[in-house]
């Protein structure tokens, strides 16, 4: 299941640094109270679901990654479907298990350039 863009939720790009991020938290709060019809409580989740993990380095960089990975397996699975015939069962298992190593192996990146960044 895919995660909820919490950009497109906030309405930032990813490039979006801390102060923005905090604007976005607050104007969707207040865009969401002054608009007239109410706020529902999952829409109230949501939109804090998406600034704790934005604004917080290591959770953003794990949904980054995640995000990544699975518009990756998208736009390859596409691409596959338009040029070959159904996969197997056997077959769609490998390329789950590959899935998986790849976003292991994007976490490990992201927790690496993390850890390099705090010794900088």
């Amino acid at each position: 299941m895919r995660d909820p863009d919490y950009y497109e939720i906030l309405g930032l790009g990813p490039e979006a640094e801390t102060d923005e991020i905090l604007r976005a938290f607050h104007r969707a709060l207040e865009h969401d109270r002054s608009s007239g019809t109410g706020r529902t409580p999952a829409r109230t989740r949501l939109i804090e679901e998406a600034f704790a993990v934005l604004i917080d380095p290591t959770k953003r960089a794990e949904y980054d990654a995640r995000c990544v990975g699975e518009d990756l397996i998208d736009e390859t699975a596409a691409a596959i479907s338009k040029v070959s015939p159904p996969i197997s069962d056997q077959r769609v298992e490998q390329l789950e298990t590959h899935e998986r190593e790849l976003l292991e192996t994007l976490r490990q990146q992201a927790a690496a350039a993390r850890r390099a960044r705090g010794k900088s």
